[in-house]
């Protein structure tokens, strides 16, 4: 089991940027809307939460590919979108891997898809109409607590199973 979690941190580490000390997490978006996804990337002081956008889709297909080229840290998606919905691109990464942050853009009309996707695993979600930056970086700053004491309990755990060899 130690060696699991010596190996974990490892993998962990791998493809990570790591500025002034801190671990640069990833960010995929997926969003059907052009003016939504630009705004997405530039609302945001991406660097300020040691976070980049790596990449964008227009639909969950696109998505889901992007994902399983780069696997980001977190992704914010759409819910509904042609090709293939958000809903069906997080179940076909959740059959895989179920530490990824999502974070779900929805509309009103769409909350039944939103408690659909909670029992996938999202991290949180948020209202389209409601997309203001103070927001929408509240939640991205709560999602990097979490990825940051992940890793803090990966390190842990790494450096423990160091310890006693």
């Amino acid at each position: 089991m130690q060696y699991v979690n010596m190996l974990l941190w490892k993998n962990f580490l791998i493809g990570k940027t790591v500025r002034m000390g801190k671990i640069m997490y990833t960010v995929l978006i997926v969003e059907d809307e052009l003016l939504i996804s630009v705004g997405l990337q530039n609302m945001i002081r991406w660097s300020d939460m040691n976070m980049s956008v790596i990449a964008d889709a227009r639909n969950g297909k696109q998505g889901l590919e992007l994902y399983r080229q780069k696997k980001p840290d977190l992704i914010i998606t759409d819910i509904k979108m042609p090709v293939m919905d958000g809903l069906e691109m997080i179940r076909e990464i959740r059959k895989q891997d179920q530490t990824t942050k999502i974070i779900v853009l929805s509309s009103y009309e769409e909350f039944e898809l939103v408690r659909e996707a909670f029992k996938l695993g999202i991290s949180d979600y948020i209202l389209k109409l409601k997309l203001m930056p103070e927001e929408m970086e509240s939640i991205i700053r709560k999602v990097y607590r979490e990825l940051l004491e992940e890793a803090t309990l990966l390190q842990k755990e790494s450096n423990n199973t160091k310890d006693r060899y």
